[in-house]
């Protein structure tokens, strides 16, 4: 039908005119497999929504660039990092192959070294539950929490993402204002990482303070791969916990080096990159789990 697969080089692609030509098709597909639908144990994947993502674990570091893709099933989603996926084939064929090339091999993960490990699972593994995953260092953590209720005002305004108008509309999660812009065309109340609950699939997103932004680059059909939890001995935790764990990694990440995998990273660094690198650094955070709103 003319969908384009996306590799990590999508964004020297033409996507908008990729989109056009093949927006009335999709969403012909859309309308026959979302509605009416049921939970199943096992999903799979239906639609694909790629986004281009910005993001900060500081205020005193600029933005980084991740790929990032949706993964909608007929009942479930899974949200990841597209340039994570990659990194781990690049590894994963050098620990077959014997004998890399540590220059090339070098070359990509530097340019993958921004992607981001967390998983987010929406009405997973059944209808209102979110269960989120990330891997810090050696550890997998894990959490299960009630799907986000975000009050959303819808406002005047549209604009076009990836070949499809969109409308605005604002909401607030967890300390964070977000403005979120969905298309009505495509009828699924879903989106990037947590967000979702609009009246039409979000396409972009970016919160006030300009650190964290999701926008839709690209849709393609599912390949019907199966929707599961990656394989991992998982820390189950709360998210509280894992706020706290993500404040010593990013704040202080030689320290929490130190700590996790007993090494003296802390003399080393201070040996071969100097006094700055163990300066604590204030973290932040997309969501902030004491606050109220």
């Amino acid at each position: 039908m003319g969908i384009t697969k996306f590799v990590p080089t999508l964004k020297q692609m033409d996507c908008q005119i990729i989109i056009f030509m093949t927006r009335y098709i999709l969403l012909a597909f859309l309308t026959l497999f979302m509605p009416g639908v049921t939970f199943s144990a096992i999903d799979s994947v239906r639609v694909k929504v790629v986004y281009d993502t910005t993001y900060s674990h500081s205020e005193e570091e600029k933005c980084q660039k991740d790929m990032t893709e949706l993964d909608i099933g007929d009942s479930c989603s899974h949200f990841y990092s597209l340039w994570k996926v990659r990194e781990q084939e690049v590894l994963d064929s050098v620990n077959n192959s014997g004998t890399p090339s540590i220059s090339g091999v070098r070359s990509i993960i530097k340019k993958l070294s921004s992607a981001q490990a967390y998983n987010v699972f929406k009405n997973f593994p059944r209808q209102g539950t979110l269960v989120y995953t990330d891997k810090i260092i050696k550890d997998a953590f894990k959490y299960e929490e009630d799907m986000p209720q975000f009050e959303w005002t819808l406002l005047e305004g549209d604009t076009v993402i990836a070949g499809y108008q969109c409308k605005k509309a604002t909401g607030t999660l967890r300390g964070r204002m977000w403005t979120a812009w969905y298309s009505p065309d495509i009828p699924i109340q879903d989106g990037p990482w947590k967000l979702g609950g609009l009246p039409g699939l979000i396409l972009g997103a970016a919160d006030s303070s300009g650190l964290y932004s999701f926008y839709c680059t690209g849709i393609e059909h599912g390949n019907d791969k199966p929707i599961t939890l990656p394989k991992e001995q998982y820390i189950d935790c709360s998210p509280e916990e894992l706020q706290s764990v993500y404040n010593d990694y990013y704040s202080q990440g030689t320290l929490y080096l130190e700590k996790v995998l007993g090494i003296p990273a802390t003399k080393i660094a201070r040996e071969h990159i100097g006094p700055e690198a163990l300066k604590k650094k204030k973290a932040t955070f997309i969501e902030i789990y004491n606050s109220k709103k």
